[in-house]
């Protein structure tokens, strides 16, 4: 402030010397009855309205007639009268004096600090009043502006209530015009008038017009490269304000707006020296978030404030080294280089240092076979990165060396594209775009630079990564070298914002917002007309022009250029242009999420990629905000999970970003439990599993890691067997909240799930067990709703008609219906009135019905529930099959029964297992045939009875679990007296160990059919995640049909046809996930896969093939080599680790060299070699068609 001394001009109200001024509460001073007093004294003592109105109205005429005439009628308007003394035409000398004067105030604010304190008061009232008049012309309401401010920062230092009793100066009519002239004012013009608006009455959060203000002179300043001052002095005018505004980060488009206000900072070196360092703290936080941010033209423009700010605060140069010398070459180290590429002439030295050294090496010439010259040169010491890498980040800086008029610029980036690889060309393609729209100078050399990126990019045939870069790299080129072609979006926005910036009023802005609406149009219909050929360099292009379309909407450019217009037309027209184009990439990319065509890459990336981003924009009406983005982003939560190619591995990245985002812009609704809900609904959809190692990966890294971890851990553990159900639901529902409506339904269902353990069937007086499922099937119909919406998932809101419409399915009835008709045949049923033959049927019928409605409980559960509540319900089931068993036992005959089942004999040993005795029996329907295997309770005692029982339990529950024409089925299971049984359809067929010990070897035509069948059952437990273990010929039946009464002998065989091979023995079976080492040498000698012999894990699907493959020699060579000589089991061992199967040795191979090779491949030590069970089946059959 300036420190001139009070003047003893005309505002002096009487002839008292400025020493005589008044102090303490000493009487005012009598004032002499000159005109200007009385004009003084009127403007003073009047309301703010009609002072002001004096004011503006002798200000807005220049004849003295004419102000004669206004000061009359203002006279008797404000009902005063004229002192005795004081003539009339004196008060209009008075008031042309004071006119002028106010004018000399506007042209120099300082003038004010040398009025006498008494006129402070009444000379800025009457300049806010000269000010009204005048708000039209430049430059005068932030002229009148600043004087006012300064005239109010005096009072404020004076006594309070102003000096002398003066009256206050009226700040909110000042703000008034202001805002007035905002709306009308030149980008510089509207910058200054801010930065007095928050001087004159700072706001704790700035408002939204004048946050539209501030982002229209911010996004005037990033397209011409140059911020004005007054937008850099912010953190000093309003410091409170501009750390809040850095620490927003709600919306898309705040941290671009932080960026840019660093940016503007970063170009005034001297302002930002002053910076305090509480402030200069929350900058280097601000701008270490925007380098994490995921969009280049954050990012970018955070990287270099960065580098330019760490010359000037120390905060912001130890965050830079900081992360230069973090270990290892993260994404956000590889970012902080293009900051550093970005420092200044005031940088630290050894910032500057590396920093041309790092120049100099790009400089130099490329010498064959010179290793210091090659990009891939990691440099020693704490900064090492590769010299691509390097040369990638420090593209990031040329637009500044261009704005600088650094001389070396073109011959720099063209040593940058020359050295660097595809994530130097993009960076550098970006930059010459830059440098193209920002330095028309420079847009020739930008050109002759891209045309050379050009033809470096379109050579590139490489990884996917590589590919995509070059091709995004090539299509940016490709515009700036030929732009007659397409002008950029970014193109059209700057020719709006430096017409709009010029004129906010002009009249011809109208046309240019319709002009570039109807080029927007154009633009996206050519980039789906792109995409729709499929080319990958088409389609590239097309993406990159529908990113930067996404870009104009999701950096709220367009709606910040709208609400500058000052013509109340064109700006309703840009309004509603914004939220077209939103609405309409929306539903682009709704409906691109449910079609699998086009299939291009670029397509897919960019459906991805915006389906990140748009949802979270808000519409131009901000009474809907709130309400529209959260329905944005769960109806994009429902196409994610219906896109068909969500599972492309080469998509898993962008999949994990799109989720993490919609899962943080849920935070506000859904809290903490936000990514927990959002997994967990994706999960059920069958997008998300545990198996899905990258992804989860991505998803990590995204967000808290210790979460997400947790969650898929969690995930994993859930699909084994032997879980406590209720336990984890309770840890899932943990991990989702209870602010939705799928944590408080997975509350329910772990409610459920306890009570199944704990609740038992009850005894009913028709005579069968009953077992209400009721409350089970009413929560897995909550889950059918809330696996098909969203909205109703996510939320706990009351349902609208729309939902409740989506969700319904009145072709199916529902599983609360089932339960209900289960319960209504119970009460309609006695067994007391049937004989033992229907008893029978009655008690089979109902326990099928029962086992239907839990198995369909299941299922609706979704696939990620389904495992424990499947296994919840089997567990509750074998009380309620046993006490059945007990209803039907017949009471007056003498047969053997377990269970339900009545005994008829053994069986051969064909059917019998290792642990268990196995008998042919009846039942549960009369002339039902089944195969029971009973496992005592005698031997159920000690540690290996532990084990043989949970192997019993383990194969009754996977049996349970899967379905399949060629694996046994399972009929009934359940606790005896005796011990526990299970029981297996009866298959009327004999083994391969059977057939191959009364028939001898077979025929490659007999036995194609049979490995067929078996390879299908071993495909099927494979791709559900079971392990068979013990394929061998005595676990694998084959049913023909023969003629009645004919025996199987090889005559018979040959002419037999194959009904069905069945897979038998599940004893050893398990989970994919839990086969290891630690469980010793599992199997049986002369079939086990030699990684099982050796103890190297882990075991998979590879051990069944190699089996199978072993029994397929066996039966056509008659014997097995590895068992040949009746070796002991340690020789049998070593045979599998060490002698490979002469498969080329065997007549019937001969010729046949594929299949050969096949069975060869199956066999092989190596499991990570041998075909999958998929493929060995499907190429079985190709090779086999021709026996």
């Amino acid at each position: 402030m300036s420190t001139r001394a009070p003047r003893t001009g005309i505002f002096r109200w009487s002839s008292h010397p400025s020493s005589e001024l008044p102090s303490g509460n000493a009487p005012p001073r009598q004032r002499s009855p000159e005109a200007l007093s009385v004009l003084l004294r009127w403007t003073e003592d009047l309301d703010d309205e009609r002072a002001v109105t004096l004011w503006s109205g002798l200000s807005a005429v220049e004849d003295p007639q004419a102000r004669e005439a206004a000061l009359l009628r203002w006279i008797d308007w404000a009902g005063v009268a004229i002192p005795l003394g004081v003539k009339l035409r004196d008060l209009v000398k008075a008031v042309g004096r004071l006119i002028g004067e106010l004018g000399m105030l506007v042209a120099d604010a300082d003038r004010v600090l040398e009025l006498d304190p008494l006129d402070l008061a009444p000379v800025t009232r009457a300049l806010l009043g000269w000010m009204r008049a005048r708000e039209a012309q430049p430059g005068v309401v932030l002229g009148a502006a600043l004087s006012i401010v300064q005239a109010s920062e005096t009072l404020r230092e004076s006594t309070p209530g102003g000096a002398a009793g003066a009256n206050p100066v009226s700040i909110p009519m000042l703000l008034s015009s202001l805002r007035r002239r905002m709306e009308r004012a030149p980008t510089e013009e509207c910058a200054e008038l801010l930065a007095v608006y928050l001087r004159a009455d700072p706001p704790a959060t700035m408002p939204s017009w004048a946050a539209m203000n501030l982002e229209f002179a911010l996004l005037a300043g990033d397209l011409r490269g140059h911020y004005v001052p007054a937008v850099a002095r912010l953190p000093f005018v309003a410091p409170a304000v501009w750390r809040d505004l850095l620490a927003r980060r709600d919306a898309p488009r705040d941290t671009l707006r932080s960026m840019r206000l660093l940016a503007a900072l970063a170009q005034h070196d001297q302002l930002a020296r002053a910076l305090p360092a509480e402030t200069a703290r929350v900058a280097a936080e601000a701008l270490v978030a925007g380098l994490e941010h995921p969009r280049f033209r954050v990012w970018s423009l955070a990287a270099r404030a960065m580098g330019r700010l760490a010359g000037a605060l120390p905060a912001v140069q130890g965050a830079l080294e900081s992360l230069l010398t973090q270990e290892g070459a993260t994404l956000l180290r590889r970012r902080a280089f293009a900051a550093l590429g970005n420092v200044g002439p005031s940088g630290d030295p050894a910032l500057r240092a590396h920093r041309d050294a790092v120049i100099a090496a790009v400089e130099r010439p490329v010498v064959a076979g010179d290793a210091s010259t090659s990009v891939h040169t990691v440099e020693t010491g704490a900064w090492s990165l590769s010299l691509a890498s390097q040369v990638a980040a420090f593209a990031v800086s040329l637009p500044d060396h261009v704005a600088h008029g650094d001389p070396r610029w073109s011959a720099l980036a063209a040593a940058f594209a020359e050295r660097g690889g595809p994530d130097a060309w993009l960076a550098v393609a970006r930059a010459m775009q830059e440098v193209a729209l920002r330095q028309p100078h420079a847009l020739e050399a930008a050109r002759s630079v891209a045309a050379s990126v050009q033809s470096k990019a379109i050579g590139v045939r490489s990884s996917s990564a590589d590919n995509e870069r070059a091709e995004r790299a090539e299509a940016i080129t490709v515009r700036l070298v030929h732009p007659e072609a397409q002008r950029a979006p970014l193109a059209l926005l700057a020719e709006i914002a430096h017409a709009v910036g010029q004129n906010p009023a002009a009249p011809d802005v109208r046309s240019l917002v319709d002009g570039c609406g109807a080029e927007l149009d154009a633009i996206i219909s050519r980039a789906v007309r792109s995409l729709a050929r499929e080319d990958s360099r088409d389609a590239a292009q097309g993406s990159l022009a529908l990113e930067e379309v996404v870009d104009l909407v999701v950096d709220g450019d367009l709606e910040v250029l709208a609400h500058h217009l000052g013509e109340v037309s064109a700006r309703t027209a840009a309004l509603a242009l914004v939220d077209a184009l939103r609405d309409r990439l929306l539903k682009m990319v709704w409906s691109g999420l449910r079609r699998s065509t086009p299939a291009a890459a670029a397509w897919r990336r960019w459906l991805l990629r915006s389906a990140t981003v748009l949802p979270r924009v808000p519409p131009t009406n901000r009474h809907v905000v709130a309400e529209t983005v959260r329905d944005q982003v769960l109806e994009t939560l429902e196409r994610v999970a219906e896109d068909p190619l969500v599972g492309q591995r080469a998509l898993e990245r962008h999949v994990a970003a799109t989720l993490v985002e919609l899962a943080a812009a849920l935070s506000p609704s859904l809290g903490a439990g936000a990514i927990g809900a959002v997994l967990t609904w994706m999960a059920m959809r069958g997008v998300l599993g545990p198996t899905q190692v990258r992804l989860r990966r991505w998803i990590a890294d995204e967000v808290a890691g210790d979460r997400v971890q947790r969650w898929f851990r969690l995930v994993e553990l859930m699909t084994r067997s032997g879980r406590d159900p209720a336990a984890d639901l309770d840890s899932l529902q943990v991990m989702v909240g209870d602010q939705c409506r799928l944590g408080v339904t997975l509350g329910e269902l772990a409610a459920c799930c306890t009570s199944l353990t704990t609740r038992r069937p009850e005894d009913h007086w028709s005579g069968l067990p009953r077992f209400d499922l009721t409350d089970l099937a009413r929560v897995a119909d909550t889950f059918t709703r809330l696996t098909l919406d969203a909205t109703y998932a996510l939320t706990l809101d009351r349902e609208r008609p729309a939902q409740v419409a989506r969700a319904a399915r009145p072709s199916t009835t529902s599983l609360s219906d089932r339960a209900a008709q289960l319960d209504r045949l119970l009460t309609s049923t006695s067994l007391k009135f049937v004989d033992a033959a229907r008893r029978a049927e009655v008690v089979e019928h109902y326990i099928g019905e029962l086992g239907a409605l839990c198995e369909a409980i299941a299922t609706e559960c979704g696939p990620l529930l389904s495992t424990l509540v499947r296994s919840a319900l089997a567990r509750a089931m074998v009380a309620v099959r046993t006490m059945a068993a007990l209803a039907v036992r017949a009471e007056t005959t003498g047969a053997r029964h377990i269970g339900r089942l009545r005994v008829l004999g053994e069986l051969s040993s064909a059917h019998e297992g290792g642990m268990a005795s196995t008998f042919l029996a009846e039942g549960p329907a009369p002339g039902k045939r089944v195969v029971v295997k009973l496992l005592p309770w005698a031997g159920m005692k000690g540690t290996s009875a532990e084990t043989s029982r949970a192997l019993f339990e383990g194969e009754m529950e996977r049996l349970a679990r899967v379905v399949h024409p060629n694996v046994v089925g399972i009929v009934d299971a359940g606790f005896v007296d005796e011990g526990a049984y299970l029981a297996l359809e009866y298959i009327p067929g004999a083994s391969l160990e059977t057939l191959l010990t009364r028939l001898g070897r077979m025929t490659p035509a007999a036995l194609a059919p049979i490995i067929r069948d078996v390879a299908r059952a071993l495909a099927h437990l494979h791709q559900r995640g079971v392990l068979h273990r013990d394929v061998k010929p005595a676990n694998l039946l084959a049913q023909f049909e023969l003629p009645d009464g004919a025996e199987l002998t090889a005559e018979t065989l040959a002419r037999a046809e194959l009904i069905r091979a069945v897979l038998i023995d599940f004893g050893i079976a398990t989970e994919t996930s839990r086969a290891g080492a630690h469980e010793g040498i599992t199997g049986t000698p002369g079939y086990i896969a030699p990684e099982v012999v050796r103890g190297i894990e882990p075991f998979g699907p590879a051990v069944d093939v190699y089996a199978l493959a072993v029994v397929v020699f066996e039966m056509l060579c008659g014997t097995n080599p590895f068992l040949a000589g009746e070796p002991d089991l340690e020789t049998v061992l070593v045979r599998h680790g060490s002698v490979a199967l002469p498969w080329s040795e065997l007549p019937e191979m001969s010729g046949r060299a594929a299949l050969v090779k096949l069975l060869q491949d199956a066999t092989r030590m190596d499991p990570q070699r041998r075909p999958s069970m998929r493929v060995f089946l499907q190429r079985w059959i190709e090779l086999s068609a021709g026996f």
